[in-house]
């Protein structure tokens, strides 16, 4: 996105390259990653991505992978997944770049590979209802993804199929 909420405090740079305790917070993100055990990365890029392709290059600095897919205009998230087919694994990890959430990645993942779903969401419980993506639940499964108000907001971090992007 074009971190216009951010853009008077982040000036000339995308959101997740917004800095925090000196380093951009993709950077902290992705060093928690790896600390995960996750080392293959996939950047969708579009919004002053050469800045982020320009600071973490192929990765081997933090000892991981890095590949681009690079927007030439706006595709917003569904489009820019659409761009990146090609470079991701069968099933993968999708992870917003400007959130960062204790999640048992391991635990998640293998959630879905039980469940044998196209996409699996990580929600977040809210304190209080606020606007946001609306998730609505039954019995564990999320049956609607809606805006508007809720108890419930996803969490940014998916297990997906790639068989989801057909």
């Amino acid at each position: 996105g074009f971190g216009t909420r951010l853009r008077s405090s982040v000036k000339d740079v995308p959101k997740a390259m917004a800095p925090v305790f000196g380093k951009p917070f993709l950077e902290h993100l992705l060093v928690m990653l790896k600390q995960k055990g996750i080392s293959r990365f996939v950047f969708c890029i579009g919004y002053l991505g050469n800045i982020i392709e320009d600071h973490f290059k192929d990765g081997k600095k933090w000892g991981v992978s890095i590949q681009y897919s690079r927007e030439t205009f706006p595709l917003k998230s569904g489009g820019a997944l659409k761009n990146a087919e090609h470079l991701l694994d069968d099933v993968f990890f999708l992870i917003n770049g400007d959130v960062c959430r204790v999640v048992d990645y391991k635990e998640l993942f293998e959630y879905h590979q039980k469940s044998n779903a196209l996409i699996t969401i990580s929600v977040k419980k809210i304190d209080g209802a606020h606007a946001c993506s609306k998730l609505i639940l039954e019995k564990g499964h999320v049956t609607a993804f809606e805006s508007g108000h809720s108890d419930y907001s996803d969490a940014g971090v998916f297990v997906v199929n790639k068989k989801l992007l057909c």
